[in-house]
């Protein structure tokens, strides 16, 4: 890789403290909690950082007092790796300190605290991710920015339709903030042809196919598969939400439990806790009383928690309606695993790119369909291979730099890329 014609890039995305802990040679409890959910992000600072980059990070923090600025730190690990926390009100709705919640005025506040971050910074470019608070905050400091958009505002706003109506409206205002960012980006990428085809029409810019990165360190710990006696199924998911749509894959278990009584299925994410929402509808559904013993209830983990865990599993069934990417099929595949996924969820089709793994995900009958037919031994071993090559190829953290480098360049302008005098 050729030197960055961009030397010092700002990084204004959500990022969490623990997640950013590892680069910044400091114990997570000495750093701010930082924004959370988002750990593909300090896989890409990371990159960015062995790419040669000078990397200015601004992030928003909700557990830093409102009324102070910013805290900056430095990495003892990396020299040229500063990271900014800004303070965030820690509620949406609900006033706190004498302040309204902060998607009443559609986080003024925590846009301003960003945008003063990296106006004193000076970077030469911005990337944002996000077309929300982050990617508005990049384009107000007036700063070339680039932005990533990783999901579809107008999609996930119709899918939180028939949530509870401070949800539902929290989404409809999000729209606006995207709407925004959208009219007002130069330069855009989107992480799946499936975001293209969902941006159209919101955006003024043509967006760009980057897609996300899986950390080479998850790719070196996979291993090409055989299809064990005893299959252990994993279900990862933000939520017990009609989106995510665990009910139809957990119908799908229990129905192949009753030809395979070895299997077992391990759930992860909020409402997946022992006694959570998951686990109570389990208790009350008759169709799933026999297979309740195989159910592990293990909640929500840290990422890297949760890594290690997958690897010691042998499939991931990810029943979700949509998904503009996906990481967590990503980082399945790259430890080999194969997956049941939707043949219809968004950019799902794209990411897995293997027909025997895709299925209905409303129809349970064909989800245990695909169950049964990935667990073939021949089928499994095979998908195992398939997933580790596609990762390595496709999603690899050193092409992602690679063509994110192309966009900084191309936001700085022709002459960014001209022969000094």
């Amino acid at each position: 890789m050729r030197d960055p014609v961009v030397q010092h890039l700002g990084f204004c995305a959500p990022v969490a403290g623990q997640d950013l802990a590892p680069l910044m040679g400091r114990p997570p409890g000495d750093l701010p909690r930082g924004y959370e959910g988002a750990p593909l992000m300090a896989t890409l600072i990371q990159g960015l950082l062995e790419a040669g980059l000078r990397v200015s990070v601004f992030t928003l923090s909700a557990d830093l007092p409102p009324d102070a600025g910013p805290v900056c730190l430095s990495s003892t690990r990396w020299p040229g790796l500063r990271v900014h926390f800004v303070p965030c009100r820690p509620r949406a709705w609900r006033p706190a300190g004498g302040r309204p919640g902060r998607i009443l005025d559609l986080y003024r506040l925590e846009r301003q605290g960003l945008c003063a971050a990296i106006a004193e910074a000076k970077p030469q470019v911005v990337h944002a991710h996000w077309a929300y608070e982050f990617a508005w905050a990049a384009l107000d400091s007036g700063i070339p920015t680039v932005v990533t958009s990783h999901d579809s505002p107008l999609l996930v706003a119709r899918m939180n339709t028939w949530a509870k109506p401070t949800i539902s409206l929290y989404r409809w205002l999000r729209v606006l903030m995207a709407r925004e960012v959208l009219r007002r980006a130069r330069h855009l990428t989107v992480v799946s042809p499936y975001m293209q085809e969902a941006l159209a029409g919101l955006a003024r810019a043509t967006p760009v196919v980057v897609p996300n990165a899986v950390q080479a360190a998850l790719v070196a710990r996979g291993r090409e598969r055989q299809r064990p006696a005893c299959l252990r199924i994993a279900l990862i998911s933000h939520g017990w939400s009609r989106r995510k749509n665990a009910r139809p894959a957990l119908l799908a278990f229990a129905s192949r439990r009753r030809q395979d009584p070895a299997m077992e299925l391990h759930l992860f994410g909020h409402e997946f806790e022992p006694e959570g929402a998951a686990q109570a509808w389990c208790r009350r559904t008759p169709a799933m009383a026999g297979a309740l013993e195989a159910l592990h209830f293990h909640g929500p983990l840290p990422h890297e928690v949760l890594m290690r865990r997958l690897e010691g599993l042998d499939l991931l069934l990810h029943p979700s309606l949509e998904e503009s990417f996906g990481m967590v099929l990503v980082e399945a595949l790259a430890l080999g695993l194969p997956v049941v996924a939707g043949a219809h969820s968004g950019a799902v089709p794209w990411v897995v790119q293997a027909p025997d793994s895709l299925c209905d995900v409303r129809d349970s009958t064909d989800i245990a369909r695909a169950l049964e037919r990935v667990s073939e031994p021949a089928t499994y071993a095979r998908l195992s291979a398939l997933g580790r090559q596609q990762v390595q190829t496709r999603f690899g953290l050193d092409a992602v730099v690679r063509a994110y480098l192309q966009t900084y360049e191309q936001a700085l302008g022709p002459d960014a890329c001209a022969p000094a005098p």
